[in-house]
């Protein structure tokens, strides 16, 4: 039995559309400024895209820690996006 078998009837449930993630990166910022990008796991050489990593962190601008890590990930059709 899975968790989400013991939820009530009509409880709302988020799922995550199943992605395959050919790289996966962690983003250094402080204070609001990439300090930093370091490959955890997959192709050394599929880099994520440099606009999308500066516009999520500007997207978090001022409502952000003064230090944070961000991840993201290239996927096999070569997008760049957010790990959550």
């Amino acid at each position: 039995m899975d968790a989400a078998s013991a939820l009530p009837d009509g409880h709302e449930v988020l799922v995550s559309e199943y992605v395959t993630f050919v790289s996966e990166w962690r983003c250094f910022v402080a204070p609001g400024q990439v300090v930093d990008l370091c490959r955890y796991q997959g192709d050394v050489f599929r880099y994520p895209d440099a606009k999308v990593v500066q516009s999520a962190v500007a997207d978090l601008g001022r409502s952000a820690p003064a230090g944070y890590g961000i991840d993201f990930g290239v996927l096999t059709d070569g997008r760049t996006v957010l790990v959550r």
